[in-house]
This record gives C-alpha cells, structure tokens and sequence, in this order.
C-alpha cells in the first residue's frame, strides 16, 4: 500500500518581533506571532487497496488536517529558534572586545619622513603594544534598542577600559543626534540632512575614556633608541653628514661626543580630546609630558636633561573611500627646562621647541595625508561616506555594499548551525512525502 502527500509551501512569516536589551547588555529578540501558510496538500492513492480508498474519499478532511498540523508544527520551530538559539548566539557574542581586535592591525601604517627607507618609521612599534591587548571597549547597549520605519537605533556605552573593568570617572557630555543636542533646542547642527545607510554618532567620550585609563596604567610613554626604526641617525651627538640631535643643542656633542641618544616621555596627565564645530569642524588635543634625555656610551647612561613638555594641537578629518585622512595643526608645542647636567639656555630651549614641533607637525600630517585604512568588517565596501565634528561628538555618515555571499557564508557558520536545523531526520518521510514549492 503507497499513498503520497504533495505539499505546497508558500511561506512562514513572522509578523512581530520586539527588540530589547539582554541582561548581560547584548541584544535579545522576541518573536511575537507567527504565521505560515500551506497552500496546499494533496492526498493521492497509489494501489492502497481498501485502505488507500479510504482515504481517497476523506482526503479534503486528512488534507485540512495535515496542513494545520504542518502550519503549526512550522511556525513552532521558527519561534523556537529565534527566541531561544538566536538569542543565545546573541548572548554568546562578545559585548566588550580587546582594542586590537577592534582595529585592523595596519591601521598605524609605515609613514615617511624625507621620502627614503631609511627615513620609514613604524608608528605602531614607539608605543606600548598592551595597549591593543589590555585595553578593551564596552559594546554593551545603554538602553532598549528604538525602532523606528526600516530604522533601528542602538546606543552603545563605548568606554575603553584597562582590562575591560570600566571605572571611568567622568561620562560623555552630548552624544545626542545631530538636530537632538539638549544643549541646543531647534537647532539642526549637522551639514548635511542626507539619509544615509549607517549613522554614527561618536562622543568625545571614547578617545577621553582611553586615555584616561592608559594614563592611570602609566601606558602613555615612548621610548625613542638608537633601535627604533627611522631615527637611528637623529639619535647621534656626532651627526656625521645627516641631520642629528646635536644640530639642535650642540652642546651635547661637546660633553658627549660619539655617543648615542635616548628620549623618554610619559604624561603628567591625562591627554584629553575635545570635539568642537570651530572652523568647521575641529579635533582639539591637549597633552602634558616629560622628556627625558640620556646619553649613553658603551655600557654608561647618563642623564642630561629634563624638560616639560605642553602641547595642544588641532586635527581636521575626512573620509576617501576606505580611509581616514586629514590634517594637523601644532598650535602649542612649549618646552621648559627642569633639570640637567647641559647647560642649554631657554632662548635654545625655545629654538628646540619650535624646530621640533616643525618636525612633529610634518610627521603627523605624513601620516595623514594619505590616510589610515578604516577597521570594516570584509563584508562591507564603502560607496559614500561623510565626517562632522560637532559639540562634543561626531557624526559619521556611511552608504555601503555589502558582499551577500560572504554575509550569507558568515550567517551559516553562526547562526544555522544549530540543533532547530540539524536535529531533523527526514529520510522516514522521503518515502511517503513529497514536497514542491519553497518556504
């Protein structure tokens, strides 16, 4: 005896869903109803003798009832799947993450001062490399998420912490929409009104909170040797045809000849960072330090001088294509001599200054000028993009394409591979059962 059952799938919809914050910050979604529509399911009797003649005269009644079943049994299994194993790879998925993952690798490239090889320096080798694996930033959500017509709003705490502890002493001061400030009723502070695909909103709070916390972990020093790259000839109190630190305080080269240099600087304080819509929009930075100088010969190191050091510069940014670039501006660079075994007047300190923050000032804008690649996921390509400093915050305007087949590839391995796909057995039914259509 053999009877078939041919069904028709058209669709299972879920009608409503609700989005909200998780307890562990994450995003949690809810399924609130669902509807899936068998179009049809024909019963047909192939030799099934009595038996099969049965059902052929009660076929319209198994026919209603297989699809109700089916319909329910469906809808069952979708509902279970996003309320339960969707959001558990929601919670599984990490609500704060380490600051180098966060960033490509190559988002500090080698830049170039004076165009040769030699001349490279590889920014990312001068500051401490704890800073990518200590520091971590919190993508926890603040709130339940808003939902408005093919929109969605997340706000996200975006504090970056020394081990991802938080403690962060101070809090973002406007990280509204633009045309939202409460610090600016009825005024619509962004540049352009375009809808655009991905909206962020940016507070100072971010780089400040970095800061911050690297300072209190004493992270905010560099350490310039003869063996850092690029600097190795500038590093000389004999300069021997190029241009090297002794040019700047010939004195050097005079109580330590043929030797070599060291620079050490930490902060006194915590650099802060100020978004602000002066001149159109502007990044304020504002540093304190001490520089240390030490001459070594051989085996000895010998301390020469110490000076403060105060600066306050001003960056300017935009977007081409997939990088960052911009320019900057040294509107403070003071140094003033603390202690030392050289006798360097300020008028020569001042001379110094005022050389170096040349040299810095070239050096930063080198970085910039072609720009620094943006950390997107591979999935992603940028069509359009656009950057407003604002008070306080920034806004950051992206239209994208995004690679489907590699978002569908990513989708599987996360998702689907689930138990609500992969616990059914269907090779009992493929003797009895066949399925046209789609779902």
């Amino acid at each position: 005896m053999t009877f078939f059952l041919e069904i028709y799938f058209e669709r299972a919809k879920i009608h409503e869903l609700q989005i909200e914050k998780g307890k562990n910050g994450s995003a949690k979604v809810t399924s609130l109803s669902c509807l899936a529509t068998i179009r049809d399911v024909t019963v047909t009797n192939h030799n099934g003798g009595l038996f099969g003649l049965a059902v052929s005269v009660f076929k319209q009644g198994v026919s209603d009832n297989v699809r109700h079943m089916l319909q329910t049994i469906i809808c069952k299994k979708v509902r279970k799947y996003i309320d339960e194993d969707a959001n558990e790879k929601l919670a599984e998925a990490q609500t704060s993450s380490k600051l180098g993952d966060a960033l490509e690798t190559n988002a500090l490239k080698m830049i170039s001062v004076g165009g040769d090889e030699k001349s490279r320096i590889d920014v990312a080798s001068i500051f401490d490399s704890s800073l990518a694996s200590k520091f971590f930033i919190d993508f926890r959500l603040k709130e339940h998420p808003i939902c408005h017509e093919n929109t969605v709003e997340l706000a996200s705490w975006g504090e970056i912490s020394y081990m991802g502890q938080g403690d962060t002493p101070f809090g973002p001061v406007d990280a509204s929409w633009p045309g939202k400030s409460p610090f600016k009723a009825n005024v619509v502070d962004s540049v352009t009104s375009k809808d655009s695909m991905i909206e962020l909103v940016v507070s100072d709070f971010l780089p400040n909170s970095l800061l911050y916390h690297a300072y209190v972990q004493r992270f905010i020093k560099v350490l310039l040797t003869p063996r850092t790259k690029g600097v190795a000839s500038f590093l000389r109190t004999t300069c021997e045809g190029s241009f090297c630190i002794s040019d700047l305080a010939p004195q050097l080269a005079e109580q330590y000849p043929n030797s070599t240099v060291e620079l050490a600087m930490s902060a006194t304080r915590a650099p802060a960072v100020l978004f602000s819509e002066k001149n159109g929009g502007t990044i304020s930075i504002s540093m304190g330090g001490l520089v240390v100088v030490f001459a070594v010969n051989g085996n000895h190191r010998r301390q020469v001088i110490v000076v403060d050091l105060d600066v306050v510069a001003d960056a300017r940014l935009s977007i081409q294509g997939h990088n960052v670039s911009g320019s900057v501006e040294l509107r403070k660079f003071e140094l003033k001599r603390r202690t030392g075994t050289v006798d360097i007047s300020d008028a020569e300190i001042d001379d110094i200054a005022l050389l170096v923050s040349q040299l810095a000032e070239n050096l930063l804008n080198g970085l910039l000028v072609n720009g620094m690649p943006l950390p997107l996921p591979h999935v992603l390509r940028i069509k359009d993009s656009h950057i407003n400093v604002l008070s306080r915050r920034m806004h950051i305007q992206v239209d994208v394409d995004v690679d489907e087949r590699r978002l569908s590839k990513l989708a599987s391995q996360t998702f689907f591979k689930t138990p609500q796909f992969s616990d059914v057995n269907l090779s009992k039914f493929r003797e009895t059962i066949v399925i046209s259509g789609s779902l």
